[in-house]
């Protein structure tokens, strides 16, 4: 009877062992298979945070663009506001475009394209235009409108203002 206690439990013994190499084999294939998974997840995930890292970029240098503010262009509005102060009349709209190079007489210069509103009494706003003219060399008028037929008379500019680019 011993013997056929110990031959059922080694049978079942066995049995329990094929069992655990089975078992093992099947975790083995599951684990290599969750790693491989878990690889092309994270390379997905690269990839997908990648191009948003990639169109953040794009959008912070169309913001630098955007609200990037010339040098050339803070002094031209200060030479102008204190011209208007000095003469008596106001600035109430002023807008910068971009700055383009350009070669003037041999000379490599920075174009900056100004349009500006300056309102006050019609005498005060002609005297600003000569003095444009006179007081800033650098200072292109493309165009002067004033308009002194309505209630507070404004003079509407478009102007150039070049700048010295040494090479």
């Amino acid at each position: 009877m011993l013997v056929i206690m110990v031959t059922v439990m080694g049978v079942y013994r066995t049995r329990q062992i094929a069992e655990q190499e089975r078992l093992r084999g099947e975790l083995e294939i599951v684990n290599k298979r969750l790693a491989a998974l878990e690889l092309e997840k994270l390379a997905a995930q690269q990839e997908l945070v990648q191009n948003e890292i990639n169109l953040i970029n794009e959008s912070v240098e169309s913001l630098k663009q955007q609200i990037a503010i010339p040098i050339d262009s803070i002094s031209a509005s200060d030479n102008l506001f204190a011209l208007a102060r000095d003469i008596g009349v106001q600035v109430s709209d002023l807008s910068t475009d971009e700055t383009y190079n350009v070669t003037f007489a041999g000379v490599p210069c920075a174009v900056m394209s100004v349009s500006a509103t300056v309102t006050g009494d019609w005498e005060k706003l002609v005297r600003y235009l000569y003095a444009l003219k006179v007081e800033f060399e650098r200072v292109f008028i493309n165009r002067a409108t004033l308009d002194v037929v309505c209630e507070t008379p404004s003079l509407k500019l478009s102007l150039l203002v070049y700048t010295y680019r040494g090479s």
